[in-house]
């Protein structure tokens, strides 16, 4: 195991297509490298690598007196919170793409129909005398 310096931990940024659960755990995992780091400085390293818009950095930065143990268990409940969103977005997507699959099967059924009756139709008016 490679010794890293506290600082390390302010490079740690949670990416754009990552979980909060997933962020969480790597910088956990980030933070267990470092010997003997300041609660505090662990703090603000976890808070700074959230993006500004995340509501979890708005509410570590309106409750600023935490403990580390008071961060990580914030931090675990919006993490529950992006959970579900993330599974209601998915089951939303599928259920869209579900509908849509079904309007194209209903729209190649009709199109095969109208073709069915075009065709019959053009055999029917072929035999019409001149």
């Amino acid at each position: 195991m490679i010794k890293k310096n506290p600082d390390h931990l302010f490079n740690l940024r949670k990416m754009s297509d990552e979980s909060l659960r997933d962020y969480i755990k790597r910088f956990k995992a980030e933070k267990a490298n470092i010997v003997g780091c300041d609660d505090q400085i662990v703090s603000s390293a976890f808070k700074r690598g959230l993006p500004t818009e995340c509501e979890l950095y708005c509410e570590l930065t309106i409750s600023r007196h935490q403990t580390l143990v008071e961060v990580f268990a914030t931090a675990e409940r919006y993490a529950l919170w992006d959970d579900d969103r993330i599974s209601t977005k998915e089951a939303d997507q599928s259920r869209q793409a579900k509908r849509m699959a079904s309007a194209d099967h209903n729209l190649r059924n009709v199109l095969q129909q109208r073709r069915g009756t075009l065709s019959s139709l053009s055999r029917y008016t072929r035999s019409w005398p001149k």
